[in-house]
C-alpha cells in the first residue's frame, strides 16, 4: 500500500533542497544531502550528478568515493565502483563500509580470493 505521507514528506524535502541548493549554490553540502535522499529513492543518475558536484569541491572526503561507489553498483558500473570503493580507502583505510562493499563487489566479480581477504579485515577490526 503506497504511504501517500511518505510521499508528500519526500517532495517537501527535495523542493526545500533544490531551493537551498538555487540560493547556495556554493554550499556543497545541498548537494551531498540531496543525492544521499536521490539514492534512498533509486534515482541513482540524479544522486551521482550531485556527488560529482560535490567531490569536485571536497576532494579530500572518502565518504563522497563511497556514495560514489554504491550509485555506480546500482547502475551496473561495476569498475567504475570498485575503483570509487578502492579510492576511498586510500584516502580513509579504516572505512570499513567501502571495504565491505569492494569485497562484495569483488566476490560478484568473481575475485573470491580479494575478496574473501576485504571481507575477512571487516570481521577482524
Amino acid at each position: 500500500m503506497i504511504n501517500y505521507e511518505d510521499i508528500l514528506t519526500a517532495d517537501h524535502i527535495f523542493n526545500s533542497l533544490n531551493k537551498y541548493i538555487k540560493e547556495n549554490p556554493e554550499d556543497y553540502d545541498g548537494y551531498l544531502v540531496r543525492g544521499i535522499l536521490y539514492a534512498e529513492y533509486g534515482f541513482f543518475e540524479e544522486a551521482l550528478g550531485d556527488y560529482n558536484r560535490y567531490l569536485e569541491n571536497n576532494p579530500d572526503k572518502d565518504y563522497i568515493r563511497y556514495y560514489r561507489g554504491i550509485a555506480l553498483k546500482a547502475l551496473g558500473y561495476y569498475t567504475e565502483a570498485l575503483e570509487n570503493f578502492t579510492n576511498c580507502l586510500h584516502v580513509n583505510p579504516n572505512n570499513l563500509d567501502a571495504l565491505y562493499e569492494k569485497g562484495i563487489l569483488l566476490a560478484e566479480l568473481g575475485e573470491f580470493e580479494e575478496a574473501l581477504h576485504d571481507i575477512s579485515d571487516c570481521v577482524n577490526v
